[in-house]
């Protein structure tokens, strides 16, 4: 939050980044840009006139990593939000400011600062899946820990659990080869990592239905709430993957519909290139954080490629 003295004198506006505030009314000059998620919320309210529990940050970041496949590895998906802390001053003191609340009065509280760390999720199944259970739930072992930077990151395979006998046990062997980064808010992050989570403790892993993969954009789901466009629930990171010889003999059908890493990128990546104006309702706005392959635009062989 920033004081703006030069318009309307001293004093009597204050620009909090996405809006600005005019303290002669006691008044929003323009709606929340993310109204339409609170449909039963006034469009001019601040943190939905709950000032001493929530705060209205410029907002995090989430970045979504795709390994792609590459020789015995078969590809894998992970979401990593960044942290942030409360904001001290020199003398270590933390800091407040204060803003207008409910029936116009300022309260303190917390300005929060980006603290450089990140915390990853991703999602494996507890042990090798066969054949004939590609498409049943099975035991998960969902993962989540802190990483020191955006370095870090990016660079290095965070997929890797070390824990012997697991599949994560070595992970994909390198650094992520995309990384994207999908701009939320401050609540869209504390809701995504509460769905992220909720899936961990309380879901199986599923080679089609609930994949590494698709746990990300389920994660996405819970920032974006059920005003997030079908489009993008049900098509992003989606293809057809081919069942083969081994699926017929399970009574696969030739094609199973799912999500994987190679199509979450090519998804991205499409919105990594719309304009604002060309993109539908509720689009998020993406941008590429690393590259070091082009995107792939090949889909897996068959159904042996589902099993992570």
């Amino acid at each position: 939050m920033e004081r703006d003295d030069e318009v309307k004198g001293k004093g009597n506006s204050y620009d909090f980044g996405a809006r600005m505030f005019d303290t002669r009314l006691g008044r929003w000059l323009s709606v929340d840009p993310h109204s339409f998620n609170y449909p039963g919320h006034s469009p001019y309210n601040f943190v939905n006139n709950t000032p001493l529990s929530a705060i209205d940050s410029d907002g995090k970041d989430v970045i979504i990593l795709i390994w792609y496949p590459e020789g015995s590895h078969l590809g894998h998906t992970a979401i990593a939000v960044e942290n942030y802390r409360q904001k001290s001053d020199e003398y270590g003191n933390l800091m407040f400011e204060e803003v207008m609340g409910v029936d116009n009065v300022m309260v303190k509280t917390p300005i929060m600062e980006k603290d450089g760390t990140y915390t990853y999720y991703d999602f494996w199944p507890e042990n090798v899946v066969k054949p004939k259970d590609y498409l049943t739930d099975v035991s998960s072992d969902p993962k989540s820990k802190d990483i020191a930077s955006l370095d870090v990151l990016l660079n290095t395979d965070q997929s890797a659990s070390g824990m012997p006998g697991k599949p994560s046990y070595a992970g994909e062997g390198r650094a992520p080869d995309m990384a994207y980064r999908i701009s939320t808010t401050m609540e869209e992050d504390v809701q995504i990592e509460k769905r992220l989570e909720y899936i961990s403790k309380t879901r199986k892993y599923n080679a089609k239905d609930l994949n590494c993969t698709t746990f990300v954009i389920e994660g996405l789901r819970g920032g974006k709430g059920d005003n997030i466009t079908d489009k993008l629930v049900n098509d992003l990171g989606t293809e057809n993957v081919k069942s083969g010889t081994l699926g017929a003999v399970y009574g696969y059908g030739e094609y199973e519909r799912t999500k994987t890493p190679t199509a979450l990128s090519r998804s991205l990546e499409t919105l990594s290139k719309k304009t604002e104006a060309g993109k539908l309702k509720n689009e998020p706005s993406v941008t590429v954080e690393k590259q070091t392959k082009e995107v792939s635009r090949s889909s897996y062989v068959d159904m042996l490629n589902l099993t992570k």
